[in-house]
């Protein structure tokens, strides 16, 4: 594997992070951007017909189409999925935290080397420490974005630099939510990419917390996984108020290998 992944606008070198650039990464930075980019319009807000939960809090919309924004990456190892949405979106200010310290030099580097350092700032962190018990930090974001560790006991690595980027022992999933629920501003979108076998326990634990989903996209391999219905990846996005949901899939690649039609457009911004 190469030290380095080289996107349209920016290389992204790895070779010191915990977990290299993958395509999880690559799908969660694209998936926001189309999101962002469409102001997350087609999550119609709750109607007469669809009623609002009672404990649901009033808010209005994020401000994705005007001037300034601010987001949050949980978990950013290279920074990849930062410099993705900075890319696109020069309006918005971006916290980039890891727990990892290798993986924090590396992004700051990455993120010099694109001239991005003015939008995005990386701090190494403990996200479970610094949002929920420390409470350190009180500012609230409009966008909270992560490709998080979702294993549980399963797949273990002999790394255990690895095992902190892979695995729920390091932050589970009920940290993250009670978290994120901290963090988001009124109104805003929290983002996630999980195996999409976990995905329903996922939602229901966000709903739990006042946290709803809007937007689910299943994520397949190849033309045989969704022949199969089987997707590997799920994405998802929600807010804090009830909205219908938008359900859609991907197929990433054929099984010849190549890329699909519809991978290749929501990537187009990014990939060579």
């Amino acid at each position: 594997m190469n030290d380095f992944f080289q996107f349209k606008h920016f290389a992204i070198w790895h070779d010191r992070c915990a977990l290299k650039v993958g395509t999880d990464g690559v799908l969660t930075g694209a998936w926001a951007c189309s999101l962002i980019k469409s102001n997350f319009s087609k999550s119609a807000p709750a109607t007469a017909s669809n009623p609002p939960h009672p404990n649901t809090i009033s808010t209005k919309s994020a401000p994705y189409s005007s001037t300034s924004f601010s987001c949050l990456d949980i978990g950013t190892g290279s920074g990849i999925i930062a410099m993705m949405i900075a890319q696109e979106f020069p309006c918005c200010s971006i916290t980039a935290i890891d727990i990892d310290q290798s993986s924090v030099e590396q992004a700051i580097i990455n993120i010099s080397r694109a001239q991005m350092s003015e939008r995005i700032s990386v701090c190494n962190t403990d996200f479970s420490q610094t949002f929920i018990v420390g409470q350190q930090w009180h500012h609230h974001f409009n966008l909270i974005v992560t490709n998080p560790p979702f294993y549980e006991e399963e797949n273990r690595a002999q790394n255990e630099r690895v095992n902190y980027a892979k695995h729920t022992s390091t932050l589970s999933f009920e940290q993250l939510i009670d978290g994120v629920r901290q963090c988001l501003a009124p109104g805003g979108h929290f983002i996630v990419i999980l195996p999409s076998d976990s995905s329903l326990r996922f939602i229901a634990l966000c709903a739990e917390r006042q946290i709803y989903l809007t937007h689910r996209c299943d994520v397949f391999t190849s033309d045989t996984n969704a022949a199969n219905c089987n997707p590997r990846r799920t994405l998802l996005a929600f807010t804090d108020s009830i909205h219908p949901t938008l359900r859609t899939s991907l197929i990433t690649h054929h099984n010849d290998g190549s890329m699909t039609e519809q991978f290749r457009q929501l990537t187009s911004e990014f990939y060579l």
